[in-house]
């Protein structure tokens, strides 16, 4: 069956250029962690080639309009990106995600439309080590994620952004007994941890809690993991969870009196 964004997802891997590759080398990501999450590139000019790889896989151009591809000129918003097909819990490419090649680009991320609240990025390669140790790390970016991964932390998944939602709690509560939010070191990520509700979700805390964590000293989960070692990350977020359980226990005691 044709599917739009497997079609897309395909055309940027062949697109790789010396810029995609300066940037992979940037990130210190490997040829078998870039295969593995299918990282393309979306050409500058060459929207010809990608109207007929769509129309040879059974699709239109209206397809790529309707879908924000493309705008109703024929240009689009993902020229010139490195791009992260985003694949739901089955293995299906559901939308791409482009990123710019430099950070003072704006906006940094560009991504199609697709429901952020039901849908984890790297969650269907996380799964099998979600349910081995009942727990999982939710990060804010799929570089946090991607990088993750390629150190052996393979039970992390990536919210884009700093929102975890109520079905984002139900889906990973299939699957995990401890939900360890870490967002980046910075005045968002921090404020969306602070602001967390966990009210729509407390009907099914007693099976699995949920924790927050940033990395002090770091801006993110892949500078950290890029300056030290998995086991140093890990080390970092079990401290940080044992120390958010004593004060969970103060907090009660403090009620009970």
């Amino acid at each position: 069956m044709y599917n739009m964004f497997k079609t897309l997802s395909e055309y940027c891997v062949k697109k790789r250029n010396k810029d995609f590759f300066d940037y992979m080398q940037k990130r210190n990501w490997n040829e078998g962690t870039i295969d593995q999450w299918k990282l393309g590139y979306f050409p500058v000019n060459d929207i010809l080639s990608l109207k007929v790889r769509i129309k040879n896989d059974g699709g239109t151009e209206e397809d790529l309009v309707a879908n924000g591809i493309l705008n109703k000129y024929g240009k689009s918003f993902f020229s010139g990106r490195i791009i992260f097909p985003i694949i739901d819990t089955w293995g299906t490419e559901i939308a791409l995600t482009g990123r710019t090649l430099s950070d003072e680009v704006k906006p940094k991320y560009f991504n199609t439309v697709y429901e952020k609240g039901k849908n984890l990025y790297g969650l269907h390669f996380a799964i099998p080590e979600i349910i081995k140790t009942k727990r999982v790390y939710v990060f804010e970016g799929n570089a946090d994620v991607i990088s993750a991964h390629q150190y052996g932390i393979t039970n992390a998944v990536g919210c884009q952004g700093t929102t975890f939602s109520e079905d984002h709690f139900i889906l990973l509560s299939r699957y995990a007994k401890e939900i360890v939010l870490i967002f980046d070191n910075d005045s968002g990520g921090k404020k969306a941890l602070m602001s967390f509700n966990e009210k729509g979700i407390e009907e099914n805390r007693k099976e699995t809690k949920v924790y927050r964590c940033v990395f002090k000293g770091y801006k993110d989960a892949d500078e950290f993991l890029n300056k030290t070692s998995k086991d140093e990350v890990v080390k970092y977020i079990e401290d940080f969870m044992a120390n958010e359980e004593k004060q969970i226990k103060l907090k009660n005691l403090k009620k009970r009196k």
